[in-house]
């Protein structure tokens, strides 16, 4: 195995996956991202869809890193060593990012879990406005009944 190849592949795929941070946030092709930086700052909602995209992103870089594991021809030694140095590098990374190595294992089952607090936010704000039609139309047919008795009694 060349020495060298870990560490240039480890940040070849740090490098890979920053680009596609800026790209999302200059873009907008992330539809997750996007949506939390169109929410108020001051909302929960807008942390949990921030946090949702952040898990994203970090799990993009063990993706990246099994990928490129899978694509490289070498022997099962060589392989066997390629998973434990960026295994123990990644779990530097995650924990750089205030999340333990713990974390880094149910990295799935958060996304669904902020994803389905995600939903509920979005239910509830449907729900609201569906509330705020209905009031604004018996508020407008109260008016208008309103003035037919204004009507009928001059």
């Amino acid at each position: 195995m060349i020495y060298d190849y870990p560490y240039l592949e480890f940040i070849r795929v740090a490098k890979e996956c920053r680009n596609i941070l800026i790209e999302d946030t200059l873009n907008s092709d992330s539809p997750d991202l996007y949506d939390a930086l169109c929410s108020s700052s001051q909302s929960q909602i807008y942390h949990i869809k921030l946090e949702l995209y952040e898990i994203q992103w970090i799990e993009l870089h063990w993706l990246k890193i099994s990928e490129t594991i899978q694509n490289r021809s070498c022997s099962l030694t060589e392989r066997k060593e390629l998973i434990s140095m960026f295994a123990k590098w990644y779990r530097d990374f995650v924990s750089n990012w205030d999340y333990t190595e713990f974390d880094a294992t149910i990295f799935d089952e958060r996304m669904n879990i902020l994803k389905a607090l995600i939903s509920v936010n979005n239910e509830w704000e449907k729900n609201l406005k569906r509330m705020k039609v209905s009031f604004e139309k018996s508020k407008k047919i109260l008016n208008e009944k309103i003035k037919e008795l204004e009507v009928e009694v001059y």
